[in-house]
């Protein structure tokens, strides 16, 4: 019994890479996801095409994350970026805006709402009217 224990033990047995298995969560959605303002920051800078990358599990992007986190720091710098796409859906089928109006944060909902539609002039005073 302890030659099979052994052996068991000395087999080396090689890992294939699993085509099923999600890759790695790229940088601009891993430090949104952990809140990390800074690290956010600096990797917009660096690259900011990579700004509309999914994570491969929740197919959430830093916007998402960024929203789910009520960081409007975050989201204001995501939302810098000319090539953010307000419109990318997660695997439930939210929308950063839809998290966004989850998680309570109105100034976040406000900025979103704006850029989701511009046709809307919210800014406008009610008192004034319009000619």
């Amino acid at each position: 019994m302890t030659n099979r224990k052994n052996r068991r033990n000395n087999l080396k047995i090689e890992k294939m890479p699993d085509p099923d298995r999600p890759k790695e969560c790229p940088d601009i959605v891993r430090y949104a996801r952990l809140n990390q303002y800074h690290s956010l920051y600096h990797a917009l800078r660096k690259n900011p095409l990579r700004v509309n990358d999914i994570d491969p599990i929740s197919l959430m992007t830093a916007l998402h994350w960024a929203c789910a986190n009520r960081s409007l720091k975050s989201v204001q710098e995501i939302l810098e970026v000319d090539e953010v796409d307000l419109w990318v859906k997660d695997k439930f089928g939210r929308t950063a805006m839809d998290i966004a109006l989850d998680s309570g944060n109105m100034e976040i909902i406000d900025l979103l709402f704006d850029l989701m539609h511009p046709e809307k002039d919210t800014s406008n005073d009610l008192n004034e009217p319009d000619l």
